[in-house]
């Protein structure tokens, strides 16, 4: 996670395992998810095919099962990061992981998916590889060359425009970006303050500063 920002506004970003562990799971499995707010397009790169795993009427179970879980799960990364350079950084993780747990639960058993019986096969069958494809993103992100999504100068201008512009302390200036390895220039606000993103979204300048306008801007209205 990276955090940029001073004293008074401040933007987080991450690129996090579970929600790639999702993403993962719809994608191997060929779950035919329906559309809707804040669904990503497909994961980069090229994933195992696991459709076998589940069977046709499984398959269409877990995929309506799926968007409940992933929305809870990035709801769960979103309030990790948000407030996380605020002295009581330490119980808002402890929270979300409480949260986590109550999510999906602990492998093997994924507990908390008994009520979605499809759903949990389908994450049982392909946890283990699932998250061991999530670290090909994580380590990129980790180079040197990695770097933040956004340019620090830049985010400072926008969030210094956003309380100008809406009369309001620099300090209620306040950004969340969960990024993800999915295909193309996609980015969607999900809640105040938080934005899902895609890895390629943040390289065109023009985007770069819509996705932190409308961050701050949401952000900064809570």
């Amino acid at each position: 996670m990276h955090v940029a920002g001073s004293s008074s506004w401040s933007f987080a970003e991450s690129l996090d395992e579970m929600p790639h562990v999702a993403l993962y799971v719809r994608d191997a499995l060929g779950l035919e998810v329906p559309e809707g707010a804040g669904i990503p397009p497909a994961l980069e790169g090229p994933l195992s095919d696991r459709r076998q795993a589940l069977d046709a009427e499984e398959r269409t179970e877990a995929a309506l099962q799926w968007p409940s879980w992933w929305h809870a799960i990035v709801a769960d990364e979103a309030r990790m990061h948000q407030g996380c350079d605020e002295p009581d950084r330490g119980s808002r993780m402890r929270d979300s992981l409480a949260r986590r747990q109550a999510t999906t639960g602990d492998p093997p058993e994924f507990s908390a998916l008994s009520d979605r019986p499809a759903l949990r096969k389908a994450v049982s069958g392909t946890c283990i590889e699932a998250c061991r494809w999530a670290e090909g993103p994580r380590r990129s992100s980790h180079r040197p060359s990695g770097g933040p999504s956004f340019a620090w100068a830049l985010t400072k201008q926008i969030a210094e425009d956003v309380a100008f512009d809406m009369s309001v302390g620099v300090e209620s200036v306040r950004g969340v970006e969960l990024l993800l390895a999915v295909k193309g220039d996609w980015w969607e606000c999900i809640a105040p303050g938080v934005v899902l993103c895609s890895r390629s979204a943040p390289r065109d300048p023009a985007a770069a500063q819509a996705i932190l306008r409308a961050v701050f801007v949401s952000g900064s209205a809570r």
